[in-house]
């Protein structure tokens, strides 16, 4: 999983009028690290920061989905999107119903249940068995 750095969230107390000052660093540093070194660089380039982005996704806020993920500041939890896990719970029922699956279909459920490990570290070790019958069903 690829992360990026206007993927990240600035994270401030929120004291006096630091929201403003907090809610500029993201964008500041895709700023400064687009910015050419050199002013006589011969090399055109347009600037990195999307205002289009910026606007649709980098408002401060108490509750933000990121990279599948809604985090709330507030009460420092990490949980996953509603619409994720009611998708996800039925896709692994319907799969526990099944006496055989394809290869394609554990390929989704272990590319899902891996996603949720990175909030259980713990939950990988469990997850090795998955791994194992998804390599048999993809080299059979």
């Amino acid at each position: 999983m690829d992360v990026y750095i206007d993927d990240m969230t600035p994270n401030c107390p929120d004291i006096g009028d630091n929201v403003e000052h907090c809610a500029a660093a993201v964008p500041l540093a895709l700023h400064i690290m687009g910015c050419p070194l050199d002013p006589t660089d011969p090399i055109p380039h347009d600037d990195i920061l999307s205002l289009k982005k910026l606007a649709g996704e980098g408002r401060m806020e108490e509750r933000k989905t990121i990279l599948g993920w809604e985090i709330n500041s507030r009460t420092l939890t990490i949980s996953l999107p509603e619409s994720n896990h009611v998708a996800w719970t039925r896709d692994i029922c319907h799969l526990l119903q099944q006496s055989s699956v394809q290869a394609k279909t554990l390929k989704v459920l272990v590319r899902c249940l891996n996603h949720i490990g990175f909030t259980i570290p713990m939950m990988h070790r469990f997850l090795n068995h998955l791994h194992h019958l998804q390599w048999k069903a993809e080299n059979n």
